[in-house]
């Protein structure tokens, strides 16, 4: 019952829920509740763009001895290839689509364990810890999109982090300054929020001496003001203009400003010993870092080329890709009642519960349809609505955790991560806001009860209970969670399968898996040794096909991600290929008679000489080349 631990009420009988609340049963629970989304979801998924694809055929490319970025084309940073390629490598995983979905179900679960240790320590409520992480279980769907992403691996470090830092291990600080590390080692955007927040959590064991500790704090709070200010504001973010921005770095102030305040404390902690942990995760940090530039070094990448694949080819991306975080009416005008609902914290628990809801509300709505890229209004909710209930985790609180701070500051900048292309990095960026809203009700519920008990001077007066309004959010949860399985069950019920070397356990649709089927038959039937694609290179089809490609610069939109360099590298290698298959997907962007430049000439030198065959399944064309030396 919520708040009993906390105000000593008499234990009541045992409800339906309480075998829910112990904690065995709870983990057993939460494992099966993620499996039972997480797994009908990836094996009836099969998205268009093909990042699945493209990041295997990176972590191919690499185990064969071609070096990260200098050879091998890649957007992530080495930190990825560092965990996972050990798995195939050396453990002997077949890198299958079978095995990656499945790792992605196991990341998945424990992200989901995570989430459950984070809430019960920051909250001590079992009631919404539960319902919390059941939603992150449904809020991780969109993983089901791009399987294998690095960002399983960052989104894990993330929520490790906050778990270490939620304990009172003398290490922790360590363990979290290596988890940043390796999370901005994989995707700097990640690491950067991640490395900002930790070292706010940090600021707040130094002692009041002068003005350092406030220095110190101002000092990471205009790092991250300036890193998102110089990028999403120049970019005119999104259809709200610059209401996502101006929303992050007003939470991020307001975090920074409660950070900075007079703590009370039980314990006197000297000056010196007050900067450990500020020393710890920068030394951790940067021991780690290192680590892994050399390990890439080793591996055959130059200084130069690091630093160009960690940090400066993401230019381009924003050039090309930008796509905005959509910005509705309804979401203004929510984020609006929040900010009105700081008057006290009663209010803002109230403010709380409303929010959750609505959040649940939409993921049910998203979890009956097909999963889509576009469909994101739960994450778009939380975006917004997850910043400005951030610094309620500081507010009402005159002895903080470090856990509350870090986990403030990530709700405050996460919805940075989604720049510059709103996809599933949205769904990342905003899931600490599940956690923040979740853990802001629970502390005003357990205050709410402790100020009517102090009203009355009897002990055995009748307090409110606000179990029930906590249960209707965990029904909700619930329901989204029986409602998106079952969909998806149904979908691979009815589905057929795609019957491909290591995906004959993916189902979709009927006309789908016949394309697919098509399009493996054509590519085989050709007799070519190598495959190379128009302007979108779909990765799957060299592991179903066996074909090699020409070059290991396999980017999805390669005309647009490729340098000079790696254009010029193609050319040559189509000139000399004596025998290829050329592939025009449905979707080649744009038209090759409005490509220009290196673009325009990297596309065209496909067509000479090469003959397509008439059929076209689903809008594909297939051609070959075969040169007789």
């Amino acid at each position: 019952m919520i708040c009993e631990a906390h105000v000593g009420l008499t234990p009541r009988r045992p409800s339906m829920y309480a075998w829910l609340l112990h904690p065995g049963w709870q983990s057993t629970f939460l494992v099966c509740f993620s499996l039972m989304i997480a797994l009908p979801l990836l094996l009836t998924t099969l998205a268009p763009y093909d990042d699945e694809g493209y990041v295997m055929m990176t972590l191919k490319s690499f185990s064969e001895n071609h070096p990260l970025y200098e050879e091998t084309y890649t957007q992530y940073g080495p930190s990825f290839y560092l965990l996972t390629s050990p798995l195939h490598s050396v453990l002997g995983l077949p890198l299958t689509h079978h095995a990656v979905r499945l790792k992605t179900a196991l990341l998945w679960v424990i992200t989901v364990l995570l989430t459950m240790g984070i809430m019960l320590k920051l909250s001590g409520n079992r009631l919404l810890s539960l319902t919390t992480s059941c939603m992150v279980a449904i809020h991780l769907g969109r993983l089901a999109l791009e399987p294998g992403h690095p960002q399983e691996i960052s989104l894990l470090m993330s929520m490790l982090g906050l778990w270490l830092l939620c304990n009172s291990s003398p290490r922790r600080w360590w363990m979290a300054g290596c988890c940043a590390a390796i999370c901005g080692m994989c995707k700097l955007n990640v690491g950067f929020v991640m490395t900002t927040s930790l070292l706010l959590a940090a600021c707040d064991a130094i002692p009041e001496v002068k003005y350092v500790r406030r220095a110190i704090v101002f000092a990471v709070w205009a790092l991250a003001s300036l890193a998102v200010g110089a990028t999403m504001l120049k970019a005119n973010y999104g259809s709200g203009g610059i209401v996502y921005p101006i929303v992050m770095l007003t939470s991020w102030l307001a975090v920074a400003l409660l950070a900075t305040r007079k703590r009370e404390t039980a314990v006197l902690i000297a000056k010196l010993r007050g900067f450990s942990p500020l020393m710890s995760t920068m030394a951790s940090g940067l021991i780690v870092t290192v680590f892994i530039a050399l390990w890439a070094r080793l591996n055959g990448t130059s200084w130069s080329m690091l630093v160009w694949g960690i940090v400066g080819q993401h230019h381009a991306h924003a050039k090309y890709f930008f796509h905005p975080i959509p910005l509705s009416a309804f979401t203004v005008l929510g984020a609006l009642a929040v900010a009105a609902s700081y008057r006290n914290q009663f209010s803002l628990g109230i403010a709380g519960m409303i929010c959750f809801a609505i959040a649940i509300a939409k993921a049910a709505g998203n979890a009956i349809l097909p999963l889509n890229y576009n469909c994101q209004e739960g994450a778009e909710w939380l975006a917004i609505i997850g910043p400005i209930f951030a610094p309620g985790l500081l507010l009402f609180r005159r002895r903080m955790t470090r856990g509350r701070v870090m986990l403030a500051g990530l709700t405050a900048l996460g919805p940075w991560i989604a720049y510059p292309i709103a996809g599933t990095q949205l769904m990342l960026g905003a899931l600490p806001g599940w956690l923040t809203i979740g853990v802001v009700i629970s502390d005003a519920l357990q205050a709410a009860t402790v100020a009517m008990k102090s009203k009355f001077e009897t002990a055995s007066a009748k307090v409110i209970d606000w179990t029930p309004y906590a249960r209707i959010l965990l029904v909700g949860a619930f329901v989204a969670g029986f409602a998106s399985s079952i969909a998806s069950t149904k979908n691979w019920i009815s589905g057929t399968s795609l019957g491909l070397p290591g995906s004959e356990w993916i189902h979709v649709a009927s006309n789908e898996a016949a394309t697919e089927q098509q399009l493996v038959q054509g590519i085989i039937e050709s007799g070519a040794s190598h495959l190379v694609f128009d302007g979108h290179t779909v990765n799957r089809f060299y592991f179903w096909t066996g074909l090699k490609p020409l070059t290991n610069g396999n980017a999805t939109l390669w005309p647009f991600m490729l340098s000079s360099n790696e254009l010029a590298r193609l050319r040559e290698s189509v000139k000399q290929s004596q025998s290829l298959c050329v592939v025009v997907p449905s979707d080649v962007p744009p038209p090759l008679s409005e490509a220009k430049g290196e673009i325009a000439d990297s596309r065209k030198i496909l067509y000479e000489e090469t003959l397509f065959d008439s059929k076209h399944p689903n809008g594909w064309s297939i051609g070959f080349r075969n040169r007789k030396e």
